[in-house]
């Protein structure tokens, strides 16, 4: 694992994104698509002038090499990040954290909203309560899994695929990395509400070995 020193205002930022991290993950709603949380961060405690004496508190935690936080909640997907110049705010960063909106056909995603100051789930809910997206014109289009291989995985699934798994394909959903190594690259296929015992119906295709694992 990647192992990086933060201190100051970065280390604050990291630890602010971890929790909000822990408090998505927790939610049952929100699956999170990608994320920057891979790295071992060392604490340290800086001092001087300018703050260019460090010292080693002695503590870690998984934290962010990237800040940066990718979910699909209630049908939409949102980019959840921290300010340009964090802890400051503008016009285009309006709170230390932020979000941007995006609608989604399960495959690809447009963006539908400009940054928004992000105060927890709540400030999704409010979002989305209250149908603030923009006609947004001009914005690029792109594909969910970060790849566009949506014709191997419809054809593996058309050739190996059951009732159950063209059922929830056919139905709105999310499709999205779970796994990229060398010897698999698995996409996961998972309807966009719940049913009525509460649980969202899945299924993966592995696309390097072309058979649906679950």
């Amino acid at each position: 694992m990647k192992e990086l020193y933060y201190s100051g205002i970065v280390l604050e930022k990291d630890l602010l994104m971890c929790k909000i991290y822990d408090a998505l993950e927790a939610n049952n709603n929100v699956i999170i698509l990608r994320h920057g949380r891979d790295t071992l961060i060392h604490e340290m405690k800086a001092s001087g002038k300018w703050g260019e004496n460090r010292k080693d508190t002695g503590r870690t935690h998984l934290g962010f090499s990237f800040h940066f936080i990718t979910i699909f909640y209630r049908g939409t997907i949102f980019s959840i990040e921290p300010s340009s110049y964090y802890p400051f705010t503008d016009e285009n960063n309006p709170g230390m954290i932020n979000f941007v909106a995006y609608k989604t056909d399960g495959w690809n995603r447009t963006q539908e909203s400009y940054s928004i100051e992000y105060q927890g789930i709540q400030s999704l809910d409010e979002y989305l309560d209250n149908n603030l997206s923009k006609n947004i014109k001009g914005v690029p289009t792109n594909s969910v899994p970060f790849y566009k291989q949506k014709r191997d995985f419809e054809k593996i699934l058309e050739k190996e695929g059951g009732f159950r798994e063209k059922a929830i394909y056919n139905s709105a959903h999310i499709c999205y990395d779970v796994m990229d190594t060398k010897d698999h690259k698995v996409v996961r296929c998972a309807r966009a509400e719940r049913d009525e015992d509460g649980i969202r119906e899945s299924f993966d295709i592995d696309l390097k070995t072309e058979t649906i694992t679950n």
